[in-house]
C-alpha cells in the first residue's frame, strides 16, 4: 500500500461501496466450462474429481443465463468451495478483454466511480447534461445549494424540527404554540388561496384571539355545567297521570312539544 498508485488506494479504501461496479471478465461464454481457464483459481475441472462424459463439452453459457448461475443443470459433483468460488462471481462480462476484473466494460477512474456512485445512491441520471450548472455565474456556496435541492440531498434537519415541534406541543405553554401554528398555517392559506397576505402582527393577533375565545368559551361551559342540579323522572301520585313533555315551547300561539 506504501508504493501504491493514488487510483489503487482509492479503490482499496472505497472497496467495499464499489465491489458491485466491478465484473469479472471471463473472455467469451463459449469457453468450455471445465478446462478452458476463466476462473481467477484456474480451470474448474482440475478441482472435480469425477466428471460426467456427457457434460464435458458444457460451456460457460450453458450454465449463466440471464446472469444467474444454474449449477443445479450440472450432474457431475462440484466440491462446496469450489462452488462458493462460482457463486461468488455474481457478474460476469464477455468481452475480448483480458481475464480479470473490470469496472463495467470501461478503464476505473474517480470520475467514473463517483457517477457510479451517485447513480446508485440517489438514482441520478448519467444522460443529464449539468454543464449549466457549473458554468452558472453565481457564488459556488449557490451552486452547490442547487445541486444538493435538484437530488433530494439537502442536510435539513428534519428530525431537530420534529423534536422542536413535539416538545412545543408538550409542555405548558403547548396551547399558544399550536394557536401560532395554526395562524401561520392559515395565513399561508390565505395568502396562496385568495392573495391576502397578512403581516407579522396579524398573526400574532389571531393566534392570541383564538386563544381568548376558547378560553373564555372553555371556562363558561365549565361554570355552567358545575351550576346543573341533577333530575330525575319521578312517578306520579296515585290516581293521577303524568304528561311527559319534551320542554319545547312556541311563544307565538304558546304551544308546547310533548312525547
Amino acid at each position: 500500500m506504501g508504493s501504491s498508485s493514488y487510483i489503487w488506494k482509492s479503490i482499496v479504501h472505497s472497496a467495499s461501496v464499489l465491489k458491485e461496479g466491478f465484473v469479472w471478465e471471463v473472455g467469451a461464454l463459449s469457453k468450455n466450462f471445465w478446462f478452458d481457464s476463466w476462473l481467477h483459481s484456474g480451470p474448474v475441472g482440475a478441482r472435480v474429481e469425477f466428471l460426467d462424459i456427457w457434460e464435458a463439452t458444457l460451456t460457460i453459457e450453458d450454465v449463466y443465463r440471464d446472469e444467474v448461475w444454474h449449477l443445479e443443470r450440472i450432474y457431475s459433483f462440484i466440491p462446496r468451495d469450489l462452488r462458493e468460488d462460482i457463486l461468488s462471481l455474481v457478474h460476469i462480462s464477455a468481452s475480448s478483454r483480458d481475464l480479470g476484473w473490470s469496472w463495467e466494460h470501461t478503464i476505473y477512474s474517480a470520475k467514473q466511480g463517483y457517477l457510479w456512485l451517485i447513480q446508485k445512491k440517489l438514482n441520478w441520471d448519467r444522460n443529464i447534461n449539468w454543464l449549466w450548472l457549473w458554468k452558472a455565474r453565481v457564488p459556488e456556496k449557490l451552486r452547490l445549494l442547487v445541486w444538493l435541492c435538484l437530488h433530494d440531498a439537502v442536510p435539513t434537519q428534519y428530525l431537530q424540527v420534529h423534536d422542536w415541534f413535539k416538545h412545543g406541543l408538550l409542555n405548558e405553554g403547548c396551547s399558544k404554540f399550536a394557536a401560532i401554528i395554526w395562524s401561520i398555517w392559515q395565513d399561508r392559506n390565505m395568502g396562496n388561496f385568495q392573495g391576502l397576505f397578512g403581516f407579522t402582527g396579524s398573526i400574532a393577533y389571531k393566534a392570541r384571539r383564538c386563544m381568548v375565545d376558547f378560553e373564555y368559551t372553555t371556562q363558561n361551559r365549565v361554570y355552567c355545567i358545575q351550576g346543573l342540579k341533577p333530575l330525575s323522572w319521578s312517578p306520579p301520585e296515585p290516581g293521577a297521570w303524568k304528561l311527559n313533555c319534551d320542554g319545547s315551547v312556541n311563544l307565538g300561539d304558546d304551544c308546547a312539544g310533548f312525547g
